[in-house]
């Protein structure tokens, strides 16, 4: 038997694909006729391949693919998207173009479309139209608007000639003019002279006003609503489209079906799903639809993996037959190298051995990342279990104040940011990235002290940056170039600039729920701005100043903006009006500004003097925090937990620059915390990061970053 064993060894290797001694891609490993494979091959079809591992990848025809990604095979192997259409987490999707969005079946323009006037399914009302994404009225021609009605100004009582210009007791409104009689053609219907014909507030006789999206034509009132369109209560329709007017009105489409020629279909399916015959099938294991939808397997087989196989011959090399089915011992991870082999969670089979336990507990896969959750103040004991203010994850559980002795007097590490001044710096809501802008013209964004990103696309000086409070890829940035920059900085692009601000940008705030978003400079009015269009959508009037900086209340009513002269004003944003502002005795601009966590206190730093405190409710001044040896102050931040205040200053005995932390509750100075000795510089800028475990300083051209203890 000895001379027969080189063949068994070989017939072995080849079948099932484990090693028989030996490393992979060395003398001795797998081996796959003559040739030995790489460390990440396998023998398949009787040659080295790459294996596909359990990253989302499949073996299509030979190849690896993405399902959910790959257009030849969305969803399933041989499930091929139509022209026109993108794979899309597994599913086809009709991709559009041209200034058009995806609307269930139906590629629409938010900006016209009354169906989906500025969204999908935002239907505007009978009688509007949608313009600029907005439903607004329409009126019939020889009516115009007057409030919130379409009027005939020729002949309306109230509005004769113009809106709000009524005639007189005894007279009547004819041809636009208050008269003491109707023209010919004409009735008398109290002050106005009507054409019982045509007037949609009498129609047919006094007083009988027609409904809105409705005309009064021979005196009746008739629907604006034309065919194909239909008149569903209060919406004119496309009932060949309308999911929830399918067909015919109150004909509601359920589930993945939409509306199509009238009739609600299946529209999507699954992931690993493809619409055969009008039902959702899987492609993988159906065998009236193998692969591909038509496909049928033979009395004697069965579907696997999009492949119609014989259930009694033996499997093609290098598979084996596993509980019936023909597997890849080589890649299966639940047959991995053996039938019935697990691989551990986390963990891969590549050639026939589980290796690399990637995310074993306690970490978890949590948006596609593992997450230590026993440590991490985002995902504690959980994904999306985040750590409230104050707080931090111990063993998976939420524990303490976390930042009852906090110190901040550890540097973690400090490093040069910018060629020239820095004017800005945040942090993201996760904490994971500190943003700053600088007189060099450009926004960087760092992770650990680390470059992640740079961002060079200001004109001018950058000399403001701001993350959202509630999305951590968003960042604002402002310039004096005069435009305000939107980016998404994981996916490294800018998602829209706002050009209408007319100066220099020197603060930008958010609302605390982060869709809107405000900015102060010089030469321009307070507006709010929405973050995912870019759209105005608060204009403030008043004589307030801007030049400084901004800061919004946390609980939405209120901002304030700083100025000259130690000046603060104040402004309501449910009325858009200027409230009043706090003038000082001092030449000292307000340089910054802020809101306690609360709301009930505000801080603006001053740049010759310390830092005014506020009572918002009452809009007076408080008091003043003065350090024994500072002159001047730049920059302030509260924590997030509330208990203190931050004040960067110069320190005149020491020649130096410091930040002050004070107690917000006793008022006191609780420590000095040196930054360094040097030169004067212009600005030094102070902030916390939202889970209050680090404090970052921004001093001329290098940054510091101080722990909590």
């Amino acid at each position: 038997m000895g001379r027969f064993t080189p063949f068994l060894s070989i017939f072995c290797c080849s079948l099932l694909v484990i090693h028989c001694g030996g490393e992979p891609g060395k003398p001795g490993g797998v081996l796959c006729g003559s040739v030995h494979c790489q460390d990440n091959e396998g023998c398949i079809d009787g040659k080295c391949q790459v294996v596909c591992d359990d990253g989302g990848n499949s073996r299509c025809s030979g190849k690896c693919v993405n399902l959910q990604t790959d257009a030849q095979n969305c969803g399933s192997c041989g499930n091929a998207c139509a022209a026109g259409q993108k794979c899309s987490q597994g599913k086809c999707e009709l991709t559009c173009s041209g200034g058009t969005s995806l609307c269930g079946t139906q590629c629409v323009n938010f900006q016209s479309d009354r169906a989906h006037c500025g969204g999908c399914n935002k239907a505007c009302q009978a009688g509007q139209i949608c313009e600029q994404g907005t439903c607004k009225l329409s009126c019939p021609q020889g009516t115009q608007i007057c409030g919130q009605k379409c009027v005939d100004v020729q002949a309306n009582g109230q509005h004769c000639g113009q809106c709000d210009k009524a005639c007189q007791a005894g007279e009547v409104c004819s041809q636009g003019a208050c008269k003491t009689t109707c023209g010919a053609g004409k009735s008398v219907c109290g002050s106005d002279c009507a054409d019982l014909q045509n007037s949609l507030k009498h129609c047919g006789q006094c007083n009988k006003a027609c409904n809105t999206g409705e005309i009064c034509k021979q005196g009746a009132c008739v629907s604006t609503c034309q065919a194909p369109k239909k008149q569903c209560g209060s919406v004119c329709t496309d009932t060949q489209s309308d999911d929830k007017n399918c067909g015919q009105c109150g004909k509601v489409c359920g589930g993945n079906q939409k509306c199509i020629q009238g009739q609600c279909k299946i529209s999507s399916c699954a992931p690993g799903q493809a619409l055969c015959g009008g039902r959702c099938v899987t492609t993988a294991s159906d065998t009236n639809n193998c692969g591909r939808c038509g496909n049928v397997c033979k009395a004697s087989e069965k579907c696997q993996a999009g492949q119609c196989t014989s259930t009694t011959s033996p499997c093609p090399r290098p598979t084996i037959r596993c509980n019936g089915q023909c597997v890849n011992a080589a890649s299966d991870t639940k047959n991995c190298g053996r039938c019935g082999n697990v691989c551990k969670t986390g963990e891969r089979c590549l050639n026939g051995r589980c290796q690399g336990a990637a995310c074993l507990k306690p970490r978890l896969i949590c948006g596609g990342q593992c997450i230590d959750s026993q440590t991490s103040n985002q995902h504690c004991g959980g994904c999306n279990k985040p750590c409230k203010t104050g707080t931090t994850c111990q063993s998976g559980v939420c524990k303490g104040s976390g930042t009852s002795t906090c110190t901040f007097t550890k540097l973690i590490r400090s490093f040069t940011a910018h060629t020239a001044k820095i004017n800005s710096i945040s942090y993201s809501a996760d904490n994971k990235y500190l943003a700053s802008g600088a007189d060099d013209k450009i926004v960087k964004i760092w992770q650990a002290g680390k470059l992640a990103m740079t961002y060079s696309g200001h004109t001018k000086q950058v000399l403001a940056v701001r993350f959202s409070p509630k999305d951590p890829a968003i960042l604002a940035t402002g310039s004096e170039d005069t435009n305000i920059k939107i980016m998404d900085v994981t996916k490294r692009r800018v998602l829209r600039t706002i050009s209408d601000f007319t100066g220099r940008v020197n603060g930008i705030d958010f609302r605390a729920d982060g869709k809107w978003l405000t900015a102060s400079g010089y030469g321009s009015k307070l507006k709010f701005w929405e973050v995912s269009t870019g759209k105005v959508m608060k204009t403030f009037t008043g004589n307030g100043n801007l030049a400084n900086g901004v800061a919004v209340d946390p609980t939405g009513k209120y901002v304030a903006t700083g100025s000259s002269y130690e000046q603060v004003h104040f402004w309501d944003i449910s009325s858009g009006k200027w409230l009043s502002r706090h003038f000082g005795q001092t030449f000292a601009s307000t340089q910054s500004i802020a809101y306690s966590p609360n709301g009930k206190l505000i801080a603006a730093g001053l740049n010759y003097g310390g830092a005014n405190l506020f009572d918002p409710a009452t809009r007076k001044r408080l008091l003043q925090l003065k350090h024994p040896t500072s002159n001047s102050s730049y920059s302030v931040a509260f924590h997030p937990s509330g208990k203190w205040l931050a004040v960067t200053g110069d320190d005149a005995k020491n020649k130096g620059y410091h930040v002050e932390l004070w107690d917000v509750q006793t008022r006191k100075l609780v420590r000095t915390i040196p930054v360094f000795k040097g030169s004067f510089i212009r600005s030094m800028w102070v902030t916390f990061s939202p889970n209050g475990q680090e404090m970052a300083v921004g001093a001329d051209k290098t940054i510091y970053q101080f722990s909590c203890k």
